[in-house]
């Protein structure tokens, strides 16, 4: 029976091993996901960064009196809504 006991024991410490393992390999797939995201966040910071700069050179335009394309307009406050 000691034998047994012994067996039973070193299948246990085998299955907490495995399951350590199994652990650490999910905590470096969760840190490169995490790495991941951090990327695409700062990616799209970007990107929001270039639209408010857009939008600010736009309304600039409109309040020195031309469209985006250097024409006169005649409707700042209908454009101003828009933006």
């Amino acid at each position: 029976m000691t034998t047994q006991m012994l067996h039973l024991s070193r299948k246990s410490r085998d299955v907490y091993t495995a399951k350590l393992h199994y652990q650490h390999l999910r905590m470096q797939e969760l840190d490169m996901m995490k790495n991941i995201m951090q990327d695409e966040l700062e990616e799209i910071q970007v990107y929001l960064n270039r639209a408010e700069h857009q939008i600010g050179q736009i309304r600039q335009e409109l309040h020195g009196g031309r469209t985006a394309g250097g024409q006169p307009t005649t409707q700042v406050g209908e454009f101003e809504r828009l933006l």
